[in-house]
């Protein structure tokens, strides 16, 4: 869509919401001014809407947003400007806004987790893709296609045997595109000979469902990481005991997992969900980052 538009001649900006904690998108999307908070850069930091005006700007996982960016999201699509933190002065921007999620926005709308206004702001062309299990004519170009990638990043070549491509074919697909692309680099930089025959993908496919199984199990997990807390020791309201509770438990899962990403699984919950609550106990020394 960008490069085939009049703005291809300008920037295409991605960035993906539930990657970067709440307290920092902010200051990414929008920017900031000299001295705004401890840290910021001197002479201010324009945000990623004013690097991509003119251009494009995607916004990948737009369902992790915070309620509260919402709102000044909304703001830039309905007047086309963007305030930086600790300013008072709009600046306005011309771009194009595509955003992309994996969660169903209108059930979130109705729960009370997405702005409505939003929700029908972003809407206006929707763009449904259904899981690669629902498009297997699509399988195998996808999979030449990242054979295409991977020859020119790693400078190997490499075929498929028609079984091989079968086997691709019939498979289900649980992670969609980003898990086809996963087992093709895999298989490719793992493969002895130039060729990629069926054996080597169904073995693949066997490690990835043994993993997709365990990631199943962990919920059982999440119990047992709350098992040597005493809870005799929180005192207060229910809510601060609650809260002390929870900070122990979130606690001991990092000290546990060698990322956030394991912690989060562990405990039962989004990335972004277990980013934030880091966030509010302030808990960032106990992260580990693999």
């Amino acid at each position: 869509m960008h490069l085939n538009s009049r703005r291809s001649t300008k920037q295409m900006v991605t960035i993906n919401c539930s990657a970067i904690p709440e307290s920092l998108l902010e200051s990414e999307l929008f920017g900031y001014e000299a001295g705004a908070f401890t840290g910021a850069i001197k002479g201010g930091k324009a945000g990623l809407f004013e690097t991509a005006s003119g251009g494009t700007i995607f916004l990948d996982e737009i369902g992790e947003m915070p309620l509260q960016l919402q709102a000044k999201l909304l703001r830039v699509l309905q007047e086309s400007e963007v305030q930086r933190i600790g300013s008072a002065k709009p600046i306005p921007i011309d771009v194009r806004i595509i955003a992309a999620t994996n969660r169903n926005l209108a059930e979130m709308v109705q729960q009370g987790m997405f702005r409505e206004d939003l929700y029908y702001r972003l809407n206006i062309i929707p763009i449904d893709i259904p899981p690669l299990r629902e498009r297997r004519e699509d399988i195998v170009p996808l999979a030449y296609h990242f054979l295409t990638q991977i020859e020119q990043k790693y400078d190997i070549h490499r075929t498929f045997d028609k079984e091989a491509l079968k086997v691709l074919e019939e498979y289900d697909w649980p992670g969609n595109i980003r898990q086809l692309k996963n087992i093709i680099e895999r298989v490719s930089l793992l493969a002895n000979q130039p060729e990629i025959n069926v054996s080597m993908i169904r073995e693949e496919l066997k490690e990835a469902s043994k993993k997709s199984s365990k990631t199943k199990k962990q919920p059982k997990e999440s119990i047992d990481l709350a098992k040597n807390i005493d809870i005799s020791q929180y005192n207060g309201t229910l809510k601060e005991q609650v809260a002390a509770f929870e900070k122990e438990v979130i606690k001991k899962a990092l000290s546990e997992h060698d990322s956030i990403r394991k912690a989060a699984t562990a405990l039962g919950c989004d990335q972004s969900t277990l980013v934030r609550k880091i966030q509010r106990y302030k808990l960032t020394k106990y992260v580990t980052y693999n």
